[in-house]
């Protein structure tokens, strides 16, 4: 494992402790025995919701964008490339960094969620005003109240999704002239002028920030389709920069 994987990994599961050292222990005091009331991106009383989706991007970006730039820095491009055509070559150095990319943004997730899973009831999650982590208004409040398993396991979805992606907007990113190292943080300025832009405009939602954490994410109705939204753009702009790399010497 490369060890900015390994580092990539360590911050998150740093950031759940965090979030498991800080929640409203009133929550696990007070009669409610359920372990949704506790994880990060759901209960929102503990700073590893704030931090975890906000460092999401530079977490995948130093896990697996480099990948390109490491290549050619170590010259094992000609050796790849011997065996193999170029788009085959980009093809699979894609495909890998959105895997490690996505494992790496949900594996901290999966490791928090096996420890309260065990320690705390798995039911579907209370609807008191009390113990209410998601809004009515919500797109997918009725979805969480019913199944709240897989309200859960659909949020990690999205999130290997996305976290694949933030891996690939720094891996293509390296295609163009720039310090190496440098499209390892590309995915988080990205996501940070959306947050930023989001603010000074007032339109919260639109900011990959807020849509992605699952408490913030379901204070508007219609955030699913922001989240589709963002989805499209980032694949045709991968799609869209990797089809040109492959039409181009991968020395340059």
């Amino acid at each position: 494992m490369r060890w900015q994987t390994l580092l990539a990994v360590l911050i998150g599961l740093l950031v759940v402790v965090i979030q498991a050292l800080t929640i409203n222990q009133v929550n696990a005091t007070s009669g409610v025995n359920n372990a949704f009331l506790h994880l990060t991106g759901f209960d929102f009383s503990g700073s590893g919701t704030t931090i975890y989706y906000l460092i999401l991007p530079l977490m995948c970006g130093l896990a697996a964008s480099s990948t390109f730039q490491e290549d050619k820095r170590n010259h094992r491009l000609s050796q790849l490339l011997s065996r193999r055509t170029q788009k085959q070559y980009l093809f699979s150095t894609t495909a890998s960094s959105f895997i490690v990319g996505g494992l790496v943004g949900i594996l901290p997730l999966l490791i928090e969620a096996g420890y309260f899973f065990i320690n705390f009831h798995v039911t579907n999650a209370p609807t008191g005003r009390d113990h209410q982590i998601i809004s009515p208004s919500g797109w997918g409040y009725n979805f969480f109240i019913h199944n709240t398993l897989l309200f859960w396991l659909c949020t990690i979805l999205i999130a290997f999704v996305f976290s694949g992606l933030f891996s690939l907007m720094g891996l293509v990113s390296s295609y163009f002239e720039i310090h190496s190292g440098v499209e390892t943080i590309i995915p988080f300025v990205i996501s940070f002028i959306t947050l930023l832009a989001a603010n000074l405009t007032g339109e919260i939602e639109a900011s990959l920030y807020y849509v992605l954490t699952p408490t913030y994410s379901n204070s508007y109705s219609y955030t699913q389709w922001i989240l589709l939204g963002y989805l499209l753009v980032i694949l045709l702009a991968v799609f869209g920069l990797t089809w040109r790399q492959s039409k181009q010497d991968v020395f340059n």
